[in-house]
């Protein structure tokens, strides 16, 4: 193991130590967390042995360690909206929010004139295909099948949610993505 306290020394490998590690079982103070690029592969306690070659060693200095906020609904961030599909406001929207903690999320489209909507989808799969938004697992689409509880939404917009098929043939390009659809 390597004492360099600079995660740049061995991206692939390398073990947090000195750590308030938090896990389903509580907090391990003094914890460690050894790293194979973005996994955890182990967590232990300053009273368990670091398995060998693991890299980089990176003191914590008691810092807290937590698991990654998961965002089911995000529309946007740091003044960057998703919702048109603008490559260059998706990736900062995502940025800001994994700068604050979220290292997964779903990009939520809102109700919008099917065309549009249809070439957002496009643009985010073609984003997330490339890889240009790694944190991103997939769309969610809030609406237009939001029945008679459009809340926000232009009305004009909604379709019943029980006349679902496709919501039009432009969409399927980016079926692949969809990973939640609110339908009321």
């Amino acid at each position: 193991m390597t004492r360099s306290g600079d995660l740049a020394a061995d991206v692939d490998r390398r073990v947090l130590t000195g750590g308030r590690v938090v896990t389903p079982e509580g907090v391990i103070d003094g914890g460690w967390l050894a790293l194979h690029g973005s996994r955890i592969t182990a967590v232990g306690s300053s009273s368990t042995v670091v398995p060998g070659d693991v890299g980089a060693e990176v003191d914590l200095e008691g810092r807290w360690v937590l698991p990654g906020f998961v965002d089911l609904h995000l529309h946007g961030g740091g003044g960057h909206s998703v919702v048109r599909g603008d490559p260059d406001a998706m990736a900062g929207a995502v940025a800001f929010h994994l700068a604050h903690g979220t290292t997964r999320t779903l990009v939520s489209l809102v109700t919008a004139p099917v065309d549009r909507m249809a070439a957002a989808l496009g643009r985010l799969a073609d984003a997330i295909e490339a890889g240009d938004l790694p944190t991103v697992s997939g769309v969610h689409l809030e609406g237009p099948f939001l029945g008679g509880r459009p809340g926000a939404h232009r009305t004009e917009l909604i379709r019943a949610g029980r006349r679902i098929k496709v919501v039009d043939a432009q969409a399927v390009q980016g079926d692949d993505v969809v990973a939640r659809a609110s339908v009321v």
